[in-house]
Parts: C-alpha cells; sequence; structure tokens
C-alpha cells in the first residue's frame, strides 16, 4: 500500500471514529425531540458538585489547592477541569457536554495505539475498537465524576502509539520517544492507576529492539536501557508525592498485598463481565420496547457494514498482531486489577468503569480477532467474524447506553426541578440572614445525589449565601444505619432543630423550612407531625405539631 493510500486510510477511519461518537449523542438527542425521556439536559449530580465548587475558587491555583486538600494523589486532575471550567460549570448541563468531549479523544486514540503498534497490520482490530469506545456512553453512576480519569486511559493509549512511532521510524526522530516519556506522566499525574503503559512499550522495545541482530541477553539490556527512564521518572513522582502528602490521606491510600490472591479473581472476573451494565441494557428494552431492539440491530448492523466496507482490501489481522494487542491492552488495566485488589478503600469493581471504555472494546475486538486468526477460515470470513463482533458489540452498547441515558435524563429532571424551585424560595429571604431547608423527597423518588453531598451542594446552589440543606430520601431499610450516624439524624424540638447541616448545625424555627419533593414539584407542608417523618432520618422530640408559615420572611 501507498503511502497516500495509507494515510488516506487513516482518515477514513478516523472520521468513522467520530461518525461513532456523534451518531449516538445525536441519536439522544433526536429522542428527546420525540418527546421521550432521553437527551442532553442531564444537570450536575452527585460528585460533580465537589468539582463545581472547587472550580468557584477566585483563579487557577487556588482551584488545583482545593482540588489537592482533598485528594494528593492526581495533582494533574484540576488542570483537565480548569481549562474547561467555563464549560463545565454551565448550570445546563456543563459536566455533561465535558463527558462528551473525551468520547472522540478515547476513540481515536485506542484506533492510534493499536495503527502504530502493528505498523498498520491490525487495521480491523484498530477501527472496530476505536468506533466502540468513541460510541460507549456508559458509567455505573450518573455523574460525570470519570470524565477526566477517561482521559487519561486516552493519554496512555497516545503514549504507547508515540513510541511505536519512534520505533518504527527507526529510532531517528528522538520527539516522539519524548511525546512518549510526557503523554505517560501526565496521564498517571492525571490519574494514579494509569501506569500500565510502560508494559505495552517494554513489550514493543522487546518485539522491535535497536540491535536486532545482537545477543539475546544484549537485546534484553537494550530494552531495559530504553524502558529505564519511564520507572525514574515514576519515582520520582512518587517521591514527590510522598513529600507532599496530606498526612490524613495516608491510610486511604494504603496497600495489602496479603489481600492479593483472595481479591485477585473477583477484580478479574468484574473486569470480564457485563453485569454492572446489563441493567442498563434492560432499562432501554423497558422504555423502548422493539423500537429500542430495532435501534441496536440498525446501529450494529451500520458498524459492520462499515467496517468491512473500508477494510475490504485488507488483509486480516494476524495471529500475532492480535496477540499483541491483548497484551498491551492487558497491561493498561494490570494496575487496576492488582491495586484494587490489594486496596482496602477501593473495593472489587469500584475502579474498573474508569478504563472500561477503551480496555472492553479493545478486548472484544482483539480476542476476536485472535479466535479468527487461530481458526483455519479464509481471509474473507475472517474480516466478517471481526465485523460481526464489533456489529455485535455495538447494538448492545448502543442499547445499554440508552438505558443509561434514560436513567440520567430522568434523574436530572428530578434534580434540576428541586434545585430550581429551592433557589426560588431562597431568592426571597432577605440578604445577609442565614437560612436552612430540609427537604423531604417522597416516597419512589430517587435522587444521584446523596444527603451526605448537601454541605458540597448548598454552595453552589445557594452562591455566597449562609444557607444549609439537607436532603432525606425515604428508606424504611436504612433506619439501623441512620440510628448509627449521628450527624444523619434531623432533630426536630419544641425551640428549634438540629442537624440542618451536615456539620452539624442548629437553628430557630423561623429560619427553617421543611419541604416536600414529589419528583416535580417543591411544597411547604403547613402543618408536621411525627408520622410525616416515618421513614426518614428525623428524630422527633416536639411535644406538639410543626406549624409552617408558607411565607418566606
Amino acid at each position: 500500500m501507498t503511502f497516500g493510500a495509507q494515510r488516506r486510510g487513516v482518515l477514513t477511519d478516523i472520521a468513522l471514529i467520530l461518525l461513532a461518537s456523534v451518531a449516538t449523542v445525536a441519536l439522544f438527542a433526536i429522542l428527546r425531540r420525540l418527546g421521550l425521556p432521553f437527551g442532553l439536559r442531564i444537570g450536575a449530580m452527585g460528585e460533580d458538585y465537589n468539582w463545581l465548587l472547587i472550580l468557584s475558587a477566585p483563579n487557577a491555583s487556588a482551584r488545583a489547592q482545593a482540588f489537592w486538600a482533598m485528594n494528593d494523589r492526581n495533582p494533574l486532575s484540576p488542570w483537565w477541569y480548569i481549562p474547561l471550567r467555563a464549560l463545565y460549570a454551565n448550570g445546563a448541563n456543563g459536566p455533561y457536554l465535558t463527558r462528551l468531549l473525551v468520547q472522540p479523544l478515547l476513540g481515536v486514540s485506542v484506533y492510534l495505539m493499536v495503527w502504530t503498534a502493528t505498523q498498520g497490520r491490525a487495521r480491523g482490530i484498530a477501527l472496530g475498537a476505536g468506533m466502540l469506545s468513541a460510541a460507549w456512553v456508559l458509567h455505573t453512576s450518573p455523574d460525570q465524576i470519570a470524565w477526566n480519569f477517561i482521559g487519561a486511559l486516552s493519554l496512555s493509549c497516545l503514549s504507547i502509539a508515540a513510541f511505536a512511532a519512534w520505533v518504527n521510524g527507526g529510532r531517528r526522530a528522538p520527539g516522539w520517544y519524548g511525546l512518549s516519556l510526557f503523554l505517560w506522566f501526565a496521564a498517571f499525574g492525571s490519574y494514579t492507576f494509569q501506569v500500565g503503559a510502560v508494559v505495552g512499550i517494554g513489550l514493543l522495545s522487546l518485539l522491535h529492539p535497536a540491535a536486532p541482530q545482537g545477543s539475546l541477553p544484549r537485546r534484553l539490556a537494550g530494552t531495559a536501557m530504553e524502558v529505564l527512564p519511564y520507572p525514574l521518572l515514576l519515582a520520582a513522582f512518587v517521591l514527590a508525592w510522598k513529600t507532599t502528602q496530606n498526612p490524613a490521606m495516608a491510610e486511604y491510600y494504603a496497600l495489602n498485598p496479603s489481600l492479593l490472591l483472595r481479591n485477585l479473581p473477583s477484580s478479574l472476573w468484574e473486569g470480564v463481565a457485563l453485569t454492572r451494565y446489563i441493567p442498563f441494557a434492560g432499562r432501554g428494552m423497558a422504555v423502548l420496547g422493539w423500537a429500542g431492539i430495532g435501534l441496536a440491530v440498525l446501529f450494529g448492523l451500520a458498524a459492520a457494514g462499515l467496517q468491512l466496507l473500508v477494510l475490504r482490501s485488507e488483509a486480516p489481522a494476524r495471529l500475532r498482531d492480535a496477540a499483541l494487542v491483548l497484551a498491551i491492552t492487558a497491561g493498561l488495566v494490570l494496575p487496576t486489577l492488582l491495586i484494587e485488589s490489594m486496596s482496602g478503600t477501593w473495593t472489587v469493581g469500584l475502579r474498573w468503569p474508569m478504563v472500561d471504555q477503551g480496555w472492553r472494546p479493545l478486548l472484544w475486538t482483539g480476542a476476536a480477532a485472535l479466535l479468527c486468526a487461530a481458526l483455519p477460515l479464509s481471509a474473507r470470513f475472517r474480516k466478517l467474524g471481526l465485523a460481526a463482533v464489533t456489529g455485535v458489540a455495538a447494538g448492545w452498547l448502543l442499547l445499554a447506553s440508552l438505558g443509561y441515558n434514560n436513567v440520567q435524563s430522568v434523574a436530572s429532571a428530578h434534580e434540576s426541578a428541586m434545585r430550581a424551585q429551592v433557589a426560588a424560595l431562597a431568592a426571597r429571604v432577605p440578604p445577609g440572614a442565614p437560612f436552612n431547608f430540609v427537604i423531604l423527597v417522597e416516597e419512589g423518588v430517587r435522587l444521584v445525589t446523596p444527603d451526605v453531598m448537601s454541605y458540597r451542594v448548598a454552595p453552589i446552589w445557594f452562591l455566597g449565601r449562609d444557607f444549609g440543606l439537607r436532603v432525606l430520601q425515604h428508606d424504611e431499610d436504612r433506619r439501623k444505619d441512620w440510628d448509627r450516624e449521628a450527624w444523619s439524624r434531623v432533630v426536630l424540638e419544641d425551640g428549634h432543630a438540629s442537624n440542618l447541616r451536615i456539620g452539624p448545625g442548629t437553628g430557630p424555627f423561623p429560619a427553617i423550612r421543611i419541604l416536600r419533593f414529589d419528583g416535580r414539584h417543591i411544597t411547604i407542608p403547613p402543618v408536621l407531625d411525627a408520622a410525616d417523618f416515618a421513614g426518614y432520618p428525623v428524630h422527633w422530640l416536639r411535644s406538639r405539631p410543626l406549624r409552617q408559615d408558607a411565607a418566606i420572611p
């Protein structure tokens, strides 16, 4: 293949990856226009409020330092958010739009990693994995907390791609080597689990030695020297981190090697099973019915058909190249597997969603190509088999993404309605006066943002005001937990109330309003007694009913 044809092929593939990313998002918007519970109107929820509060600091340095006070292990994480502050802090759907920006970034990064590592011979794996990664709009929670971790995974892939470019060019362009080092540092500086790229880099160095005719010891020594700057850079980072580490966080990051053998099998299972995403696919079917199945089939056929069309004159991936892709991919997620298995903080399965968007498409397409290459199949059927796996994965992914988007859309609608109506009540409070809102969320309405986050939410909802907030969800099953957590139960007495803020806080009743929220509307009940608080973390010590004025003083 000529250089010009090769370049056109790469550009075509990248265009398809971008199309896969745009098509998924466009479908959400179209369904919204048709009046269905999908779309892009997904506001801040859950841990998004941590970042909104951090970004409210007066300047970039203060924002980075505010993050350090919470998490001293990922020093570059805030620098993903700070340049995009104007978008992320957009009250309508800023965090969600920011999350969507990393879709094409990861898709293209995965593609370039596979393409350069195999010198273009595994184009089918590169294109399939790139399209699936770009179309993946899934996570385990509806907030957008994982977006910069996905960005860090993209940098890991690009680090391998840059090193492969250095090797493929005969090691004559040292800029690629320097870029690989920089990208690797930026990846684990953003998210320290992202150190696994060095495994793929070492493998590429070993398979493509600078002196291929030398003896095995000489080739191993050459690989060791070429890869040595990577662990040295990591060691320097760890030393700097330990010097500046917040002592209160030391135990949080502690690893216990004795847990490894016990947790490793279950963590590995979490890495390959789909159990945490299957409910979203079921949600997509429940909301759309057979239309959801139809959309998934069309999406899968389109992905498989486009892959076959652009690869019609390409040779299928060789067994060795497919194995190389899987080995590099395994290296990328190896730190996640090991750290999760040894940690007392990150329970099994908790960290895999930070790499799933790249790991799973690479695993599916790489394993399919490996199996097809190992079987006695013609080139045509090997390409057809890989395209079929890509198509099935794309169809399932769309269905699960539809369910996930529905969960996000419904949850965002609840939280946005509550925020807007409480903010309207707060605007009636005279400036400078402290006030407290306690919201009773009615049974059956579930919010993403837990009450424990209320102290982070209040400064965002009531910017610059001395307002307390508690958002109490109805849950009879949690009564024992509430009893054990002293801060969690709002205490109502005759003259005042306690635990009105996570912290806690007390206040007189004229400066308190207890509200009800049914998922759409906030109301101020005129009279409340003990029965109204059944199932909520509230301790009733009053001798008489509580009467409230609908007017805010």
